[in-house]
């Protein structure tokens, strides 16, 4: 009887888990391509780069980004809000996707987050799938 409880339990909270993280990812993966159908696209280069320690105790970097928007003449500078375990290069050049009426919204290389989210997504899914599926087979032995 314990064993059913505690597959039924594995089951829901791995439901919910998938369900989460679809959720969250679905958005931030439409909320990326809604903003390139309507940005600009232009270059930018990398000025700096802020550090976090990750839980995991390794170190996570965004880059900061200098780009210019011809329509005004000037030089914006962005933060990434997307930290990558990948040490971004001083003077590397980057894709930049601008809201022309604000370029302060502005993504660094989208391609490169849309990739990443859509591959977390699929690889959390599979994972979790594969637990409700043990737990059901398990269950039913």
């Amino acid at each position: 009887m314990e064993d059913i409880f505690y597959w039924l339990f594995t089951v829901v909270v791995s439901g919910i888990m998938i369900k989460k993280i679809i959720i969250v990812n679905a958005r931030e993966v439409f909320k990326i391509i809604r903003q390139r159908r309507i940005a600009t696209k232009t270059t930018g280069i990398v000025v700096d780069f802020n550090v976090r320690v990750d839980p995991g105790e390794f170190d996570m970097y965004a880059s900061v980004v200098v780009f210019k928007v011809e329509e005004d003449n000037k030089e914006y500078t962005i933060v990434s809000d997307n930290f990558d375990l990948r040490k971004p290069s001083i003077g590397e050049i980057v894709s930049v996707f601008y809201d022309p009426e604000n370029p302060l919204k502005a993504l660094i290389n989208p391609s490169d987050i849309l990739n990443r989210k859509i591959l977390m997504l699929v690889i959390l899914s599979i994972i979790l799938i594969g637990i409700n599926v043990y737990a059901v087979i398990d269950l039913l032995k």
